[in-house]
């Protein structure tokens, strides 16, 4: 409903008060009901009158006669403030039939008439109340404190339970990086096998270039060069050893890599136990156990000896092959007089 231009320039905040209701004579304080007073304020603006006691019917019609003789419309209220923010007491007192409390917004214009209002109508008590008389300020904060906290509160269980998705599936990518790493681990670097291979055909060679040494004997005048040939032949064997201690090393790098996801899986792990302990309710579907940790990191340790082990065997497997070479490379150096 529209206000009268007058009270538009005031810049006053709009908004309905609806609903009236009058009835019994109980002047205690208290939040406003339906069935102990009655209400009345201005249509389209936010001021307002509650009224409880015996006087209270008789009170709120005049209440309304006056705004509606001032050229203003009047609407029944029922106490309630809405959603609207910013409502203050403006005034309220005790009478021997009746008690009342004005609330209104911004600058309490509309307000403060209605308190003059009462006054001049009605006289006032000697006794001082406070401004809030029947909490209705105080009913409203209290509504919009505990929407608040109850949203804070949803917000924060959703956190908690996105914590725990988020944990969750951390420790479950976590598991799989051990299982995959630690399975490549297992398998010994690429070239180990092909490396002992080639370490094993270069001791071949060694080992025939010594027998041309033994059948040709000291005094051929080729025994020198031909021990010469062993004695590289040998450096060969060496050079391939080497190569396996290179694939230690890539070996190393694996089990590093396994030994880092383990660490993440730990940390992640007890990450998501705290997590999960903010909100026991929440169970998901992808919830890992301890059960499965604790194999993941059996069966990482597991696989990982399988790997070191086969890079040792290679490396004692080719450490006699050099022994060999070199015992063969010596045996030559002997026959020709080196």
């Amino acid at each position: 409903m529209q206000r009268t231009a007058r009270f538009r320039a005031l810049g006053i905040l709009v908004i309905a008060l609806a609903f009236v209701a009058c009835g019994s004579t109980s002047t205690s304080s208290g939040a406003p009901s339906a069935t102990n007073g009655c209400g009345a304020g201005y249509a389209g603006a936010n001021a307002g009158v509650w009224i409880e006691g015996s006087g209270a019917s008789s009170a709120c019609s005049q209440v309304i006669t006056a705004i509606r003789s001032g050229g203003n419309q009047p609407v029944s209220w029922d106490g309630s403030l809405g959603a609207v923010a910013g409502y203050e007491a403006v005034c309220s007192d005790q009478l021997s039939s009746m008690s009342y409390e004005v609330v209104d917004t911004g600058a309490h214009i509309l307000g403060t008439q209605l308190c003059q209002y009462m006054t001049t109508q009605f006289g006032a008590s000697s006794t001082a109340t406070a401004p809030d008389l029947f909490g209705i300020v105080a009913t409203a904060d209290g509504k919009a404190q505990a929407a608040q906290q109850a949203q804070s509160s949803a917000q924060a269980e959703a956190n908690d339970q996105a914590a725990v998705d988020q944990g969750a599936s951390a420790v479950q990518s976590d598991i799989s990086s051990v299982a995959s790493d630690a399975a490549t681990a297992a398998l010994g670097p690429p070239s180990l096998a092909s490396d002992v291979l080639q370490a094993q055909k270069d001791l071949a060679v060694t080992a025939a270039d010594l027998k041309i040494v033994e059948n040709e004997g000291s005094g051929n005048l080729s025994c020198g060069a031909d021990a010469g040939t062993v004695a590289a032949d040998a450096g060969g064997v060496q050079a391939d050893l080497g190569g396996i201690e290179a694939d230690q090393g890539g070996q190393t790098a694996s089990d590093s890599s396994v030994t880092g996801d383990e660490s993440r899986l730990a940390s992640d792990w007890q990450q998501l136990q705290s997590a999960e302990a903010a909100v026991p309710t929440y169970q998901p579907g992808n919830l890992p156990t301890q059960d499965q940790i604790a194999a993941a990191e059996k069966s990482g340790t597991s696989l990982l000896a399988k790997g070191d082990q086969a890079v040792a065997a290679a490396l004692s497997k080719v450490q006699g092959y050099v022994n060999q070479a070199n015992a063969d490379a010596s045996k030559a150096s002997s026959i020709c007089g080196g």
